[in-house]
């Protein structure tokens, strides 16, 4: 609709069989209710499908196809005291329906009314969603600061923590990155580990090693860092594999097989070659097998005698 700008005459004909379709087939077609904000393309057509579907409803909460188009009608025909309204009468608002409030208060030049609405309605099990449309709101408001120290890094969350890294990143690109590794790093005290393949990512790769050293990580993305950077970047590859080496001198025995052992010795030996660092790196593994304490762990007897610690 928007690309093909109708006249006003096409577009209450082209609305008028969406609607015909909607109340016809409302199982299949409900999706054709939530969007009925973007198809009204005007405020004076807004206007009209919000007072016409309003007197369908007649003061009842039904059919839900109807509530969904009435309540995204008042967002843009502006009758954003009355969708607050509507919304506090529905019977059980979703939280996408919450949004629409969230929307109607920002719009109405009142951020942080907004911020509290969806704070105050926001879904308990996904507070996620929550910061992302507070975040959203005060991003609008010009307000980016207050936006990344309040709702940043949980609107954030990904499944993955070089995800979560990216979506923060991108959208705050006047940031330093290390700041922002740092305050994620903090949202996991305990596992400060668990970020270095972001860090490995956003090539922070002196961050990345000082955080491998004071936690795990997985010993795999240690060892793909190590085969992959011993070129590029060989310092950075040499200490991913003697944090692989480390690690896997916790690791119970059964997780551990011999040749993922031989795969980070080997990887090290590479990676500090090409950094002229061969001698360093072999004194830090004898320092690191040779403990007492580790004599009989997996990774010192495949490594003892290579070495020459037996």
């Amino acid at each position: 609709l928007k690309r093909s700008k109708p006249s006003r005459d096409e577009l209450a004909e082209w609305q008028e069989r969406l609607y015909r379709a909607l109340t016809k087939n409302p199982e299949r077609l409900a999706a054709l209710g939530l969007q009925w904000g973007r198809f009204c393309l005007t405020k004076p057509s807004a206007l009209t499908w919000a007072d016409r579907i309003r007197k369908e409803l007649d003061g009842k909460w039904e059919p839900s196809h109807l509530v969904a188009a009435y309540l995204r009608c008042l967002l843009p025909a502006e009758r954003y005291a009355e969708l607050l309204e509507a919304l506090d009468e529905l019977p059980s608002p979703s939280w996408e329906e919450r949004l629409l409030g969230v929307a109607a208060l920002a719009a109405g030049g009142d951020p942080d009314a907004a911020v509290g609405y969806a704070e105050t309605h926001g879904a308990v099990t996904n507070p996620t969603a929550v910061a992302q449309a507070c975040e959203k709101v005060l991003i609008d408001a010009g307000r980016r600061d207050e936006a990344y120290s309040r709702f940043a890094l949980r609107a954030g969350e990904a499944s993955t923590y070089v995800a979560w890294f990216r979506v923060v990143r991108k959208k705050y690109p006047g940031r330093r990155p290390q700041g922002i590794l740092a305050d994620l790093v903090a949202t996991t005290p305990d596992e400060p580990g668990k970020w270095f393949a972001a860090a490995k990512d956003a090539e922070l790769f002196q961050e990345a090693i000082d955080l491998v050293q004071k936690s795990q990580a997985d010993v795999r993305t240690l060892l793909r860092a190590a085969h992959d950077y011993a070129d590029r970047q060989p310092w950075f590859a040499m200490e991913a594999g003697l944090a692989a080496l480390k690690w896997m001198l916790e690791a119970p025995h059964f997780e551990i097989t011999n040749t993922e052992i031989w795969n980070a010795y080997n990887a090290t030996r590479v990676a500090a070659n090409a950094a002229d660092l061969r001698d360093e790196a072999m004194d830090r593994l004898r320092e690191l097998l040779g403990r007492d304490s580790v004599r009989d762990r997996v990774v010192t007897r495949v490594l003892s005698r290579e070495l020459g610690l037996s």
